[in-house]
């Protein structure tokens, strides 16, 4: 099986979503003593609590958020996944590694968005105040433009051209 090769500012994204993942899981053992049998665990668009939940939903959270870090990370190096079969349009063939290229920085960028929230998330449950709406609603606007703009980058990339007289 062919490894992908990462460039530096993949390598730099897998570093940070490593980071955050480290930094949730630590964050979670030295504060989960000291939690009360009940946190906040649901807000609502505002911010505010609206649900409880025992203190074994942080385990829970980071446990979702360490499962989907292992599985983004194990998706980069399926030669299958990132060279990415299916696309909704030709791909030259000269250009299969920039759409490989370009499918893990779109996986890395997303799993890290991905922990952000996750970490977000997390500090209000802890805590056991409202959250602030604005910095998640603003990693779900990063998510959504940087997905969209990646994928628009990748076809104009990759796509081999269009000839009007094949069908």
């Amino acid at each position: 099986m062919k490894v992908p090769h990462l460039k530096p500012y993949q390598i730099i994204l897998e570093a940070l979503c490593l980071v955050l993942l480290i930094a949730g899981l630590t964050l979670t053992a030295i504060k989960y003593p000291a939690l009360p049998s009940q946190i906040p665990n649901h807000f609502d668009a505002a911010g505010n609590v609206t649900d409880y939940s025992g203190k074994g939903s942080v385990w829970l959270l980071e446990g979702i958020n360490a499962a989907m870090y292992a599985m983004m990370t194990v998706f980069i190096f399926i030669p299958a996944v990132v060279q990415n079969p299916n696309v909704t349009w030709k791909v030259r063939p000269e250009a299969k590694y920039i759409l490989e290229s370009e499918t893990i920085s779109l996986l890395s960028e997303t799993k890290l968005e991905c922990l952000l929230l996750f970490d977000y998330t997390l500090i209000p449950m802890i805590n056991g105040t409202n959250m602030s709406p604005w910095p998640m609603w603003g990693i779900l606007a990063l998510m959504t433009a940087g997905i969209i703009l990646r994928l628009v980058r990748m076809k104009k990339l990759t796509a081999a051209p269009t000839r009007p007289w094949e069908g």
